[in-house]
């Protein structure tokens, strides 16, 4: 654990502008999106009476016309730690499709009991054009698990319309077998490309949330908040770009 927190700061003190959709996605073919190498570290704290946590570290970097990210991510408290090794790659196939893959190995340890391993992959396919971008994404298609469905499996479809240079919104439906049906309604703006915010609202799931993003220079502080029906979660996330 302490060897993950040293990564993460490490991470976090080493972004040009990123639109904040692309920064938070889980969709592997938005890496098309960076054009040049990014560093990021986030810390989200779900429950704080018992130390339930999430965080994540990793690198995005280009190589042989190939966009890359490589991530670690942690979730759990003290008797309960599940981490995430994920590896993604994203390509164009044509001049408006874009493809991404992400490969998680996945491990769970709950103290007095035995670890379980696991091998998942997330795949992701976008078109865009010049004002919209629809986008499809796979969460763990084969239903990897530890045991039984203790891993999310899920199916998502979104559309991301572009209404001037620094307003846009996105319309996401998604069915998970953890969660079930949700749609998603999300509001984007910018602002002298400094100030960065992403408004979000669970149609079906009554959950929403926000995240403010403010750039000195090459780096950025996010400031995030979600409102679930029993509780509510809050995070910091740092992202840093070296200057071109």
């Amino acid at each position: 654990m302490k060897l993950m927190i040293l990564f993460s700061l490490c991470m976090g003190l080493n972004l040009a502008a990123q639109k904040i959709e692309f920064v938070l996605s889980e969709n592997p073919s938005d890496l098309v999106e960076f054009k040049t190498p990014t560093y990021f570290t986030s810390l989200t704290i779900l429950n704080h009476e018992i130390g339930l946590y999430e965080r994540e570290a990793g690198g995005i970097f280009k190589l042989n016309e190939t966009k890359w990210k490589c991530s670690v991510f942690q979730y759990g408290y003290s008797k309960f730690q599940e981490s995430c090794f994920k590896i993604s790659a994203a390509k164009k196939l044509q001049k408006s499709i874009d493809l991404g893959l992400t490969i998680q190995l996945n491990h769970l340890n709950i103290v007095a009991y035995e670890n379980y391993n696991a091998l998942s992959f997330n795949m992701g396919l976008r078109f865009k054009r010049e004002r919209y971008i629809l986008k499809i994404l796979l969460k763990n298609p084969l239903n990897s698990s530890y045991i039984e469905n203790d891993l999310e499996h899920s199916f998502s479809a979104s559309t991301l319309y572009l209404w001037t240079k620094n307003l846009r919104s996105e319309i996401i439906f998604e069915e998970s077998v953890f969660y079930g049906l949700s749609l998603t309604n999300r509001v984007m703006f910018d602002y002298n490309e400094h100030f960065n915010l992403l408004l979000s609202h669970d149609l079906l799931l009554a959950e929403y949330k926000y995240n403010i993003g403010y750039k000195i220079k090459n780096l950025t502080l996010f400031s995030t908040y979600s409102k679930y029906p029993f509780t509510n979660s809050m995070g910091i996330r740092l992202v840093y770009t070296p200057s071109k």
